[in-house]
């Protein structure tokens, strides 16, 4: 028999979900991503489902090293973030390896049908001027973000995917794949183009697609291994021969997971039907 409204108002933000996908038919299991979230709801449900799986939110600044304070306070983003990358083998005391949340809705609705997980390291938000560098993070505790992670973190991660979900099924090598970059209080999207080209590794589940794009070649920054930091360089060389018998190694720019329901599940949860 079905449920009365005021049943459901009983019920726990968790059990509503799993409600909502018992009555269509799918497995809750079978949707169930990184942090034992699910997609398939309209986004304040989506937001509340994580505040009860207690996924941590916070403030960061999207630049690190600018000219201006301005720029660094206009630069302010707040996430929902994973720690689940942030291993001991990569970080060390002033950075952490955190996978930023950012959901992925029906174009024109607030229906979550996914969810990207951004590949990212912290840093000291920087202010350089011609009268010396004022540490913000310092200041304000808020850490800046760097969307370069080490080459050895990319396969490690590719790795982790493949025990999940078996061999990929397909690499993509394609000049128009897309990823996401933070500027300033915003999130634009841009394409790979001919000169610096990002694989796609695809898996396949009964009514997921997941996708990791595993980044393109970072000119800028470099990772040591022996003392797990990253160094910043102002010039963007990419033919700047690295010092590999001293530790360093290289880094991929704007890496991503991509967690996204098929069309099945869309139609099963109703997702594509608009509500009048």
């Amino acid at each position: 028999m079905p449920l009365t409204m005021f049943e459901l108002f009983k019920l726990t933000p968790i059990c509503i979900v799993l409600c909502l996908f018992g009555c269509n038919n799918i497995n809750p299991e079978d949707i169930t991503i990184i942090d034992g979230v699910r997609p398939g709801m309209e986004l304040s449900a989506f937001n509340s489902q994580l505040d009860s799986l207690k996924i941590n939110q916070q403030i960061f600044y999207s630049k690190s090293m600018v000219t201006n304070v301005e720029e660094i306070y206009n630069s302010r983003m707040k996430f929902y973030r994973t720690d689940i990358f942030n291993s001991s083998k990569y970080s060390s005391p002033i950075t952490q390896h955190y996978g930023m949340y950012y959901p992925i809705s029906i174009e024109g609705t607030n229906n979550i049908v996914g969810l990207n997980i951004l590949l990212v390291h912290t840093e000291n938000a920087l202010v350089i001027t011609q009268s010396g560098m004022f540490n913000v993070t310092k200041e304000t505790q808020i850490p800046a973000l760097s969307q370069d992670i080490s080459s050895g973190q990319i396969e490690d991660i590719a790795r982790l995917l493949s025990e999940k979900y078996g061999k990929p099924i397909d690499t993509i090598h394609f000049y128009l794949n897309k990823f996401y970059v933070m500027e300033g209080m915003e999130m634009k999207t841009y394409n790979c183009d001919t000169t610096n080209i990002g694989d796609v590794l695809i898996w396949k589940t009964k009514y997921l697609n997941i996708r990791f794009f595993k980044g393109i070649s970072s000119p800028y920054s470099t990772y040591n291994v022996n003392d797990r930091t990253y160094f910043t360089y102002f010039d963007s060389n990419p033919f700047r021969v690295m010092s590999y018998q001293k530790g360093e190694a290289p880094c991929k720019s704007y890496a991503y997971i991509s967690y996204e329901l098929n069309n099945d599940a869309i139609k099963k949860l109703g997702l594509n039907k608009p509500k009048l």
